[in-house]
């Protein structure tokens, strides 16, 4: 199982080894976890992938800060950034309701959609500043 198929390169874009050409393998590629040198290696034995120069990083590592890059890649490039997530409400009321055995309506479940785009700009206007500065 080959384990590093994105390295970073000197401008700090996540490149994947698809985008990697004979030509352009002798670029400076680096770890997206540790920071260290790799190489791309374009063999016709094995899959295409980055190897470290040196001593491999913790794989967990690897996989962490390339997620969050991603995360900050797709976040300056698009126009919005949606999140979806589930809130599910209960009444504290439940175990006594007379209704509850029949109708539901206390508890129920709601899917929920944010930009967050669109509320970091309306918390950065909210900001509250006074005579020292922001708050």
């Amino acid at each position: 199982m080959i384990t590093y198929h994105n390295a970073v390169d000197t401008d700090g874009k996540i490149i994947n080894i698809k985008e990697v050409t004979p030509e352009s393998r002798a670029g400076h590629y680096y770890c997206v976890g540790c920071g260290a040198e790799m190489s791309a290696v374009l063999g016709t034995k094995r899959e295409h992938h980055f190897r470290h120069k040196g001593d491999s990083c913790s794989f967990e590592t690897y996989l962490h800060q390339l997620g969050k890059k991603v995360l900050k890649q797709r976040f300056e490039t698009q126009k919005e950034f949606i999140i979806s997530y589930r809130i599910q409400y209960y009444c504290g009321k439940t175990n006594n309701c007379e209704l509850y055995p029949y109708v539901k309506c206390c508890n129920r479940k709601e899917i929920c959609e944010c930009d967050l785009k669109k509320n970091m700009i309306l918390a950065k206007k909210n900001l509250i500043t006074t005579d020292s500065g922001q708050i």
